[in-house]
């Protein structure tokens, strides 16, 4: 996977700053317990990442922390199309590598309840496990993706039908005929 930016001349450094409160404001909702504002990097002064998950578990505050990265670095993959992306693609986005990257440290991490824009679409295309039972209506039955190839797939889309299509259209996987059903199911 891609890389969050990193210091160079021209680029200042990401800085992470966690507060000792447990929720904060970060724009759009008041309790949320991470956020990245990806207009904040002047001269890195200010912290694009925030962090409000002060008592939470260890594995809470490093799942948050990946979540708010995954948002760093897509938006330093593409910054035109990052500030225009939908926001179900950049949460579904950023909540997927929250979950692949946070089981590497933690393997009984599970992802957290859905919100509006925070599906488990990514999830759902690399795992095999049907979480569901029997009531999901595709039967969960899009799997085999990797991380990277979302990723990849995930560069200049904007919309979440686009991202869909984009998937189609670079790989081939043998449950691809589900796709359309996925996504229809976490619109």
């Amino acid at each position: 996977m891609r890389r969050p930016p990193k210091n160079s001349f021209w680029k200042t450094r990401l800085r992470i700053r966690a507060y000792r409160q447990n929720g904060g404001d970060c724009g759009e909702s008041t309790t949320s317990i991470g956020c990245h504002s990806a207009g904040w990097w002047a001269f890195g002064l200010w912290s694009p990442i925030k962090i409000y998950a002060y008592g939470q578990s260890s594995q809470n505050i490093y799942a948050t922390t990946i979540h708010e990265l995954a948002h760093a670095s897509h938006y330093n993959m593409d910054k035109s199309d990052f500030k225009k992306t939908e926001s179900k693609v950049k949460e579904s986005w950023a909540r997927g590598v929250q979950w692949e990257l946070t089981r590497m440290v933690y393997p009984d991490y599970r992802a957290p309840e859905i919100r509006p824009y925070y599906t488990l679409v990514i999830m759902d295309m690399i795992d095999d496990n049907n979480r569901f039972g029997n009531t999901f209506p595709t039967g969960e039955s899009v799997n085999g993706y990797a991380i990277r190839q979302i990723e990849d797939a995930l560069k200049g889309q904007r919309t979440w039908n686009g991202l869909r299509d984009n998937i189609k259209k670079r790989y081939n996987n043998e449950t691809e005929e589900n796709l359309d059903a996925l996504f229809q199911y976490w619109e």
